[in-house]
């Protein structure tokens, strides 16, 4: 039974209902696609017209093709012979050049100082962290920069700033950091996302730009009290830290999925694979890039991915459960041991985290994404055939 069907076309809302009834439903799904429903199954239609609020129709067909061209990769799996084993062409992920040279945990160490400068007001400390910008002479910034942040400084007295569930990021062509981030002076407080972005430059991360998504804001008196709060957006942060993944493609065999990873990579972005049972012989592949703490930062990267011909279906899902190989404060453990898995034909991604305040970097070396935890079996039983460690997680 197809779902979509099964609601009145002529509905102008059908498609919305629709992918809204599945969001609320995804164990009730052959492997979570909402093309092909379970028989007998009852679904759970509480909360529908808090989904659809936030649904609107131009997303809902997005989710609706991605999740029909992932459709007809299950269809025809389960058409194929029971247990009929693909051609594989040796296809295996690549290492790409820079890709154990970066120092990624230098980048929490640039940003602890560019809070603490800000909160000291230490001007030009604090503009020691971000780029010179093309066509400028060396060393110096744009105006417009320090114009903003000298103003800043001199509106804003005893800055203290909360970051916490601070993730790395890749779009194409640039490393992101994103974080929640709460601002108190003794003017205003406020609270939201704020992305960073950060290049090389002589060989030491540097910040290329900041951008703050503001959820809520509070103006303070002359005695300090806070008055007319103001709530302007939600974050999309749900109860899990980073639940949220980029689903590029599905595939029948590995091969395929690897060539589209590599490529992917290639483009700088943190691709990688997934295998997903259908029963107990078969089974489809799907590639993923990235896992995200914020669904509108998985949209931004979303919407770059879907310019690309490999991902022009491409949309975000949530995906919370994994299988965790490795859990480092040492960033070259954790390419170790990514190293060691793509040896085993695995495809492992790291997830970069800090804690509060951007202290004690975590290099989690992560497999598989997974809308249920039971969905991450088979993958477990092969990871033990392998003699991999590993244990069940929701980063």
């Amino acid at each position: 039974m197809t779902l979509a069907r099964s609601i009145n076309p002529d509905t102008k809302e059908a498609f919305r209902i629709a992918v809204a009834v599945w969001q609320s439903n995804l164990d009730k799904f052959i492997c979570g696609n909402m093309h092909g429903i379970h028989s007998g199954v009852e679904l759970n239609l509480e909360n529908l017209e808090e989904r659809l609020a936030s649904l609107d129709i131009q997303t809902a067909r997005e989710i609706l093709w991605s999740q029909w061209e992932d459709w007809k990769v299950i269809q025809k799996e389960l058409s194929s012979p029971q247990g009929e084993k693909k051609a594989d062409t040796g296809e295996r992920e690549e290492i790409l050049p820079d890709e154990f040279g970066l120092d990624f945990a230098g980048i929490f160490s640039v940003l602890a100082d560019w809070q603490e400068s800000w909160e000291e007001g230490n001007l030009p400390r604090h503009l020691a962290h971000f780029a010179t910008q093309n066509g400028k002479q060396e060393g110096e910034l744009s105006k417009h920069l320090t114009d903003f942040k000298a103003k800043m400084l001199r509106t804003h007295k005893e800055v203290r700033l909360k970051i916490s569930n601070s993730i790395i990021y890749h779009k194409t062509g640039g490393t992101w950091v994103s974080f929640s981030q709460k601002f108190s002076s003794d003017k205003m407080e406020s609270v939201g996302r704020k992305d960073i972005a950060l290049i090389r430059e002589e060989g030491e991360w540097k910040i290329i730009s900041e951008k703050f998504s503001v959820y809520e804001h509070a103006q303070k008196t002359a005695e300090g009290a806070t008055v007319a709060l103001s709530t302007e957006n939600n974050s999309g942060a749900g109860s899990v830290a980073s639940p949220y993944v980029i689903h590029v493609s599905s595939h029948l065999d590995i091969s395929t999925s690897t060539r589209v990873v590599n490529e992917l990579r290639r483009k700088g972005l943190s691709a990688y694979l997934t295998p997903i049972p259908i029963d107990d012989k078969r089974k489809i592949y799907r590639v993923y890039v990235g896992r995200y703490n914020f669904l509108d930062v998985a949209r931004e990267v979303t919407r770059q991915i879907r310019k690309l011909s490999i991902g022009k279906y491409a949309i975000p899902a949530s995906a919370p459960y994994v299988l965790e190989s490795g859990n480092y404060a040492d960033e070259k453990k954790a390419r170790e041991q990514i190293k060691l898995l793509r040896k085993k034909k695995l495809s492992p991604f790291l997830f970069i985290t800090a804690d509060k305040n951007f202290s004690q970097p975590r290099f989690r070396v992560l497999l598989g994404a997974f809308r249920q935890p039971e969905s991450a079996s088979k993958l477990s039983e092969h990871l033990s055939t392998l003699d991999v460690s590993f244990t069940a997680s929701q980063p």
